[in-house]
């Protein structure tokens, strides 16, 4: 009850009630995705876990939370949800290469076990996430990237006053205090944000760069574009700016 309360009551209390995506709860959307998500956790484990159920149950709690989620990213296994199930599974093998040890030893004399193990290899390498040092050059900022700085440091000074709700990417770049983050919700609407019970006066978006609590940036900007509150200003080549209207 009182992580209940805290979650869906308190927390949105200060977060003056704005949608957040860690507590979209969609359990059935994207079941293709979810069954993948548990393909990748539990192929490189050789499906221990789920064949020797019993331990492998020791990470179901952790597992279910991200199951349970309706963004995509809580069951990607490309971010840092994974952490504690991760762990989990880790220490749920230890108990089973412990317990059973005969049982592993008598299948390691089987013949089937060969052609299994190449697969099993061949799934493992096919998982395999690209190297730190490929991922630190696709992160160099290209001439886009400067560019949307320059317009964002623009607007920035142009308006230093006003409340803005901001793509997780272009936050870092305004300092002020009346600035909220922009979500989507996991029914795709991206309703504009409230400060201190007041809609933000601008919103500030890109499709060019990453857009954290936001799946769907396209349809994200298809919803403001059709939004009667807010009218886009296209003074910008690179920045998405829409302007709370003033009838």
């Amino acid at each position: 009850l009182i992580t209940y309360l805290m979650i869906f009551h308190i927390m949105p209390f200060f977060r003056d009630y704005q949608a957040f995506g860690n507590t979209q709860i969609a359990p059935f959307q994207d079941l293709p995705g979810k069954a993948y998500y548990l393909l990748k956790l539990l192929w490189p484990l050789g499906f221990l876990p789920l064949v020797f159920w019993r331990y492998g149950i020791l990470a179901l709690p952790a597992i279910g939370v991200n199951l349970l989620s309706g963004r995509p990213g809580m069951y990607s296994t490309g971010f840092h949800y994974d952490d504690i199930s991760s762990t989990l599974l880790l220490m749920s093998c230890s108990l089973i290469l412990i317990e059973k040890r005969v049982i592993l030893a008598d299948w390691l004399g089987r013949k089937w076990l060969k052609g299994v193990f190449i697969i099993w290899i061949v799934g493992v390498l096919a998982q395999l996430p690209a190297s730190p040092s490929r991922k630190l050059r696709y992160a160099v900022p290209n001439s886009s990237h400067l560019n949307l700085l320059e317009e964002i440091w623009s607007f920035d000074k142009s308006h230093p006053n006003d409340s803005l709700a901001v793509q997780s990417t272009i936050g870092p770049h305004i300092h002020r205090h009346n600035i909220t983050i922009m979500t989507q919700q996991h029914t795709g609407e991206c309703s504009p944000p409230k400060i201190n019970g007041s809609p933000v006066k601008y919103i500030l978006l890109s499709p060019d760069v990453g857009h954290y609590m936001i799946n769907d940036i396209e349809n994200c900007i298809k919803f403001l574009e059709d939004h009667p509150g807010y009218n886009r200003i296209n003074n910008f080549e690179h920045l998405v700016v829409y302007e709370r209207s003033t009838t």
